[in-house]
């Protein structure tokens, strides 16, 4: 029944609808629908009832009033929604979520999507996690493939997140195609540059986003010029790949664009000519092409996921585009690797073809099987979506399918004065006149309804495929369409127009073999905000095909990786956006196929945390092996919604998924007490409800299933696909390819080794890590067993910078009291006070010697009282349980018997039982100074608590003793100390431990090194944590930077196209023969500071750092604006790379941090070439050295 209500608006940060639901019959919490008068149903604005007494009104935010037409004190009419029924009619499929600026994993995801679970939301809702520190919106809701204004999340609903800040890879393929002109005169590369790029970063930039770009030009080159059979490849082949854009932001679009263009131009000469100017060979086709390795390698391009990550920024994006007709020879064993490893990884794959549409199913991989008996098989990726862009200025023209050579050749003139004759014969067959009829048919505009897969888990040896027939374009404006989907994309997945037609037309004829009719067909109309060309696809009649051979290659793929066709001409469906895969449920189902939509683009979407796809039922009881264990739960640490919300966000984070659908459900059916209503997609929020809960979750040849099966155990089986080694599935004809690479700043092109890091999740100790999290062990103390579980590794170091003396401080002592700061912060948060640091000058090993040497225990603590006399304090101060009174150098002043602010504060705190914290301790240390029982040794300030030196005045100065020597100094030194802090704010409602470790030892010229680790803390929470941290410590002239864990030829072994500069000096090398101290004074005196030592300095010790032993063989430094890491080498030459982890964040800033990178790497190669200048400063080195001596 429809109740009448007066409309009233309040605060538009507050998405609730407020009624009293006495006037509807309802209570707290129900369902309900405000109805507009436009009767528009996709603006009418459902919500959920919140109690409050309004006397006949209803109150909505003002906003949403706007947006659905409505002004105050309208009357509006509300019904209230209480059945199953009206659940079920307003629950939503689709429900897009955008957010930006900040790394949002799959774990925080999936803690959202169950927070917005039985909840109604409306488009451009604003949603905010964690007390705001998360914003999102709503973006676009999807029902029955239409877009609604608003909708009920329900368990069906699948959410997606898209990132408005991800990095975008792009790859363009040089392809001998690319020179080709097409029908309308333009060569292929200039389609390219001057449509379709500039088209999605004018977007890009246009609509505020924040995406990272980088973009790589690839190809293969080849001495043979005669066609090859098909599957088969040259025999001697050179791979290419060419970094034109490193990690730019879109904002820089016009450089981007303008490097764009002038490598274009100077790449046939770079690839086809060698250095001594011989022809290598021709650009390959792009069937013949490398696409299959540069997308390997585009997933080196990917940071580790546990290391390294960019905490303002989510999701990859790798897009490739080619002038080829989307089909590929490959290798079936290259294949298999790499499809394992994108079913691995969470990156989406998009091919964008400049080409006309194909008549076959694309993109199409095809390999020759079998050694003994070769024969050729079609493959359909699945991880893998494929566009085509037609430029807007050729829309509007009718471009014929194929190509009539002297038609084409004929001249505007000319066409009046010469005619083609073109013969047929008038006479028709029977048979003639019935294909005519039929094709006719086939090609009119109809219905298609969704249809099953071409394969359900592994393909059968016999199998039942579809086909469809490209048709007639309808012109419009700038196009991108969508030919075949298997992967979530940079570009969404296209609609195809349709209108109804009459089943019984595709009624086959008995003679032509047996066939199944398809029925009733339904797709709704067609329906694009973005105006663009929409495709005519025709559905051919679905044909029964018996294949012939045995399907060997098929029984190697796991479900999701591809699709297995008989022959190129197999009919397929192009009415699914996704027959299956990984990223399927980022498509609306029964959404129509039609031109892609930018918004897509724009937001690429992260792996969905559900998928239906699952292991067929006979592959999966005979392939797939399992064991198993129990989690046992302490209730009074942790509940058990908790810990299973642990365990699955810990599986989403390592690329799993949820498996919903009926493929979950017949796997628990096949379990002797199995039920399959107990199948849920996420935990349950009450531990009542969490008993007989079975959870799947899935992952490339691995199935995880949790079951509650009491109040205080969780049973987890792990199911591991036993699969046939790969090299039964060699190609017959396979290729050793050479691979070169040129980065942004070389100057010829390198040859790499394309075999790089592919992990294993399987090796992660699961057990372990499962009992871990419910509290039967601490993960962060246990780091040996963690490392290589999952956990997160972010570097950072404080950098000082340039500053001004002030309050009697020197810079550097200013440097050491902000250093002093951050690290009593770090010991509030986790309330230890007893760590210290010890600062040095001069070597490292020395300090490390000094260490060691001040071991004094000290076991009898609050023995005295601050009533002491000043003698008897002497007394105490230097004897045997007393100070580490020691000779310490500061710089080139040796001050003798001294100790530092901070060993004296806590040594206070410790000895004397009426001091109960440092503050008191500085105060009374204070007043010993007045009472002269010690001074600064230069009588310059006051007493600090820090690394300031002290002595004994003459007065109350004992004679020295002769320090004890430590025996065996131990040769594994650890020079860095741990806390275990909680990140959690008011928001959370458990604890968010972060390991943070930080130096010992600290040179206040080097930088300070403070390491994060966490294995499910929230990211946003340790970036605010650091951000606190930069902010406290910048007054002091320090500066906190994020840069990699590894040094920096570690990096370059994670990625091929790392950009690194090889600059050697041209003198060849310093006059004294101390090169390697003449690069460390090269580098300090252009304001680059020292960042990780090398193992030669400090040889007699096994120095462990927070991250692991020292492995840099050679020092690295680190500019002091954070954009540049330096590390030496063993000759004159240096190793330069941009920080590109800092660079990003001082983009999203504001800051002109790419162009000040490049100058500061330019203006090193400038300065190590310029002999007049480096004479001048080995002259200036020598002369230091000679003065020091």
């Amino acid at each position: 029944m429809d109740v009448e209500l007066t409309a009233w608006a309040h605060n538009a940060d507050d998405p609730n609808v407020y009624v009293d639901p006495l006037h509807l019959g309802a209570s707290d919490g129900d369902l309900a629908e405000l109805i507009t008068q436009d009767k528009d149903q996709r603006r009418n604005l459902y919500f959920q009832i919140n109690s409050k007494a309004l006397n006949g009104a209803v109150s909505v935010s003002s906003p949403v009033l706007q947006k659905l037409g409505i002004s105050l004190r309208q009357t509006v009419k509300i019904r209230a929604l209480n059945s199953h029924a009206d659940k079920r009619r307003i629950m939503l499929d689709v429900v897009e979520i955008r957010f930006k600026g900040v790394m949002l994993t799959r774990n925080d995801q999936y803690k959202i999507a169950k927070r917005l679970s039985d909840c109604c939301v409306y488009s451009g809702q604003r949603l905010n996690y964690l007390n705001d520190l998360i914003r999102l919106h709503v973006d676009t809701l999807f029902r029955d493939g239409k877009k609604k204004f608003s909708g009920f999340i329900g368990d069906d609903t699948r959410l997606v997140f898209r990132s408005d800040s991800a990095r975008v890879l792009i790859f363009i393929q040089m392809s001998s195609e690319m020179w080709n002109f097409d029908e309308s005169g333009d060569i292929m590369f200039h389609r390219l540059v001057n449509s379709f790029i500039p088209e999605m970063l004018h977007r890009w930039h246009d609509q505020g986003d924040s995406h990272l770009v980088s973009i790589i030009l690839f190809t293969s080159v080849t001495s043979i010029q005669q066609k090859l059979q098909a599957g088969k490849f040259a025999p001697e082949t050179e791979n290419f790949y060419r970094v034109v854009v490193d990690s730019v932001h879109i904002s820089r679009w016009f450089d981007i664009m303008e490097t764009l263009r002038v490598e274009f131009k100077k790449f046939p000469e770079e690839v086809l000519v060698t250095p001594e100017g011989k022809i290598r060979g021709y650009f390959s086709p792009s069937i013949k092409g490398n696409l299959l390795e540069a997308i390997s390698l585009a997933t080196t391009l990917l940071t580790s996921k546990f290391t390294d990550k960019d905490l303002l920024r989510s999701g990859v994006q790798a897009l490739f585009a080619t002038a080829g007709p989307t089909c590929y020879d490959v290798n079936l064993a290259e294949m298999y690797r790499l499809s394992r490893r994108l079913l691995g990884v969470e990156i989406g794959i998009e091919l964008v073809c400049l080409a006309r549409p194909p008549l076959h199913v694309a993109p199409l991989f095809r390999s020759l099987v079998s050694r003994t008996k070769p024969r050729l098989m079609h493959f359909v990726p699945t991880w893998i979506n494929v566009s085509f862009w037609t430029p807007n200025k050729y829309s509007k023209q009718w471009i014929p399918q194929c190509r009539i050579y002297d038609l084409q050749m004929v001249g505007l003139i000319e066409n009046h004065g010469r005619t083609l004759d073109l013969q047929f014969d008038v006479k028709q067959t029977f048979e003639q006149e019935y294909m005519k009829a039929y094709d006719a048919r086939v090609f009119a505009k109809h219905e298609v309804q969704d249809l099953r897969p071409v394969v359900d888990g592994l393909l059968p040896v016999a199998t039942t495929a579809t086909t469809y027939v490209i048709a007639t374009h309808e012109p419009s404006s700038p196009t991108l369409t969508t030919h075949s989907s298997g992967s979530d994309s940079v570009l969404p997945s296209p609609t195809y127009s349709t209108s109804n037609f009459n089943a019984s037309m595709f009624n086959p004829i008995n003679t032509l073999g047996p066939t199944r009719n398809l029925g009733r067909l339904n797709t709704p109309s067609i329906g694009s905000d973005m105006n663009m060309l929409a495709v005519n696809h025709t559905h051919a009649f679905k044909v029964d095909r018996k294949q012939r051979e045995p399907a060997t290659a098929v029984e190697y793929s796991f479900p999701s990786m591809w699709r297995v066709l008989s022959n190129a001409a197999t009919v397929d469906n192009p009415s699914r956006v996704s027959a299956y895969g990984r990223w399927a449920n980022v498509y609306p189902p029964k959404k129509k196929l039609s031109a892609v939509s930018w918004h897509s683009l724009k937001a690429p979407a992260s792996l969905p945390l559900t998928s239906e796809s699952f292991p067929n039922m006979r592959i999966f009881k005979e392939n797939y092996k399992f064991q198993f264990y129990d989690v046992a739960i302490d209730p009074e640490e942790m509940d058990m919604p908790e810990v299973l919300d642990e365990m699955i966000g810990q599986r989403l984070m390592m690329g799993f998924q949820i498996a919903v659908g009926p493929g979950a459900k017949a796997a628990e059916s096949s379990l002797s007490r199995g039920n399959p209503n107990f199948v849920l997609p996420v935990a349950p929020r009450k531990a009542r409800d969490c008993v007989g809960v079975r959870i799947y979750l899935i992952r490339t040849g691995i199935v995880h299933r949790l079951a509650a099966d009491d109040d205080h155990t969780i049973n987890v089986r792990i199911y591991t696909y036993q699969g046939i080694d790969i090299d039964e599935m060699e190609s017959p004809s396979t290729t050793t390819a050479v691979t070169r690479v040129k980065t942004k700043y070389d100057t010829d092109y390198h040859i790499i080794n394309s075999q790089f890091l592919n992990q294993q999740i399987e090796h992660i100790n699961w057990s372990m890590l499962d009992q871990q999290m419910a509290g039967a062990d601490d993960p962060l103390e246990n780091m040996s067993s963690t490392r290589n579980n999952g956990l997160v590794a972010l570097r950072y170091v404080v950098i000082p910078v340039e500053c001004q003396a002030r309050n009697d401080l020197t810079p550097e002592e200013i440097h050491v009291e902000g250093v002093t700061k951050l690290v009593r912060a770090l010991q509030k948060r986790c309330g230890n006070n007893s760590f210290i640091v010890h600062y040095y000058t001069g070597k490292m090993h020395d300090a490390v010697n000094e260490m060691l040497l001040d071991s004094r225990n000290q076991l009898v603590v609050n023995r005295l009282n601050t009533h002491i006399s000043l003698k008897s304090m002497a007394s105490e101060m230097q004897g045997k349980l007393g100070l580490p009174l020691r000779d310490r150098r500061w710089h080139f002043s040796l001050y003798k018997r001294v100790f530092t602010g901070n060993e004296f504060a806590r040594w206070l705190l410790k000895t004397f039982s009426d001091i109960n914290d440092l503050v008191e301790a500085s105060d009374f240390a204070q007043k010993l100074m007045d009472q002269g029982l010690f001074r600064h040794p230069e009588n310059r300030h006051k007493f600090i608590n820090g690394h300031y030196f002290y002595q004994m005045t003459e007065e109350y100065a004992q004679e020295e003793i002769e320090d004890n020597q430590i025996q065996g100094v131990p040769n594994k030194v650890h020079v860095s100390e741990s806390f275990i802090i909680n990140v959690a704010n008011d928001s959370t409602n458990k604890a968010e431990r972060v390991k943070v470790s930080v130096d010992r030892l600290h040179n206040p010229k080097n930088t300070f090194h403070v390491l994060a680790e966490w294995l499910n803390a929230t990211p946003k929470l340790v970036d605010e944590m650091f951000n606190s941290f930069s902010r406290l410590i910048r007054p002091y002239g320090l500066r906190l930077v994020q840069v990699a864990v590894a040094d920096v030829q570690g990096s370059i072994e994670d990625s091929p196209f790392k950009t690194v500069v090889n600059v050697s000096l041209c003198t060849g090398g310093s006059t004294d023969g101390n090169t390697r101290g003449f690069l460390h004074f090269i580098l300090r005196k252009y304001n680059y500071v020292l960042d990780i030592h090398g193992r030669s300095e400090i040889s007699n010790y096994d120095v462990v750092f927070m991250w692991g032993r020292l492995q840099s063989t050679f020092a690295q430094y680190i500019h002091v604006s954070g954009y540049v890491l330096v590390q030496l080498t063993d000759t004159d030459t240096i190793i330069i790379t941009p920080n590109t982890l800092h660079v990003s964040r001082a983009v999203m800033m504001g800051q002109a941090a790419e162009s000040e990178c490049d100058n500061l790497i330019n203006g090193l190669r400038k300065l190590f070439n310029d002999k007049e200048r480096i004479d001048e400063l080995q002259a200036e080195y020598i002369a230091k050295n000679n003065k020091s001596k």
